[in-house]
């Protein structure tokens, strides 16, 4: 199980202004964990995932593109933020606290099994 409080309290004292840790991994998308400082004494927590649009260039597979779609839309109705990135992947951030980032990795590894299989 991934310590999500250890893990912040390094991030934090790492005297970085972003860290980040890949937790999970599938054929077209990733997930991690993001503790970005967000002014001198605060930083937010955020669940990123990264879905890859295109996970075998130059094949363009319409049935992924409609998984990544359906898992897209699940993402943004639960408030994820998406951005389009240049290598042709979208990524989506929700910030998270502590107590409820088990709760929410959860949630989105259930979207993407259910969607991107």
């Amino acid at each position: 199980m991934f310590d999500i409080k250890a893990w912040e309290r390094g991030a934090i004292s790492s005297g970085q202004d972003e860290v980040y840790r890949e937790l999970d991994r599938g054929r077209a998308w990733k997930v991690g964990v993001v503790a970005r400082r967000a002014g001198t004494d605060r930083w937010d927590l955020l669940i990123e995932v990264i879905i890859l649009l295109f996970p075998e260039p130059p094949e363009v597979e319409i049935p992924r593109l409609e998984a990544s779609l359906m898992c897209l839309k699940d993402l943004d109705a639960l408030g994820y933020s998406l951005a389009h990135e240049d290598n042709g992947c979208v990524s989506c951030e929700l910030k998270v606290t502590t107590k409820r980032f088990d709760e929410k990795r959860k949630k989105v590894l259930a979207i993407l099994d259910s969607t991107m299989g």
